[in-house]
């Protein structure tokens, strides 16, 4: 297995339809809404440790996120949700357990890991009926991936 960390002009961006994400998009959301919710975040006092994550104001609360992820599989509905309660380790430590239980049907192609001061990193997907590529591909990410 070949997965590279690759710099952001590697990879284009593309939208991908509901029924080509699924579960992939809705897991982020409740993920991101269980453990703490989602909030606007001063980017670089989060590099240097000066967030207290107890004084953050929560965007919107688990059930809204329920609500949300509800309207995803029953009406296909996009709702623009960015997550960054990852940092591209722990994700792919997130992905290679959802494959394991095969949950994701996605093996890492490639990723941009979060440059410093940034709080965005990329993952490029790949489609696979390989359980054991799927789950290699994410646990050889979190092997290089940033903590």
């Amino acid at each position: 297995m070949d997965i590279q960390p690759r710099t952001p002009e590697h990879g284009a961006r593309r939208h991908h339809t509901h029924a080509e994400v699924g579960a992939c998009r809705i897991a982020p959301l409740l993920t991101s809404s269980k453990n703490g919710g989602i909030t606007q975040v001063d980017t670089a006092a989060a590099w240097r440790g000066e967030i207290d994550p107890a004084t953050l104001k929560k965007n919107f609360t688990f059930d809204g996120a329920v609500w949300l992820a509800k309207d995803i599989i029953a009406n296909g509905t996009y709702h623009d949700v960015h997550c960054w309660v990852f940092t591209p380790h722990s994700f792919a430590v997130l992905c290679r357990e959802l494959a394991k239980v095969d949950l994701l049907p996605f093996a890492c192609h490639h990723f941009v890991d979060t440059q410093y001061g940034q709080l965005e990193f990329y993952v490029a997907l790949q489609s696979s009926r390989d359980k054991q590529r799927i789950v290699d591909s994410w646990a050889e990410m979190a092997r290089m991936a940033q903590r």
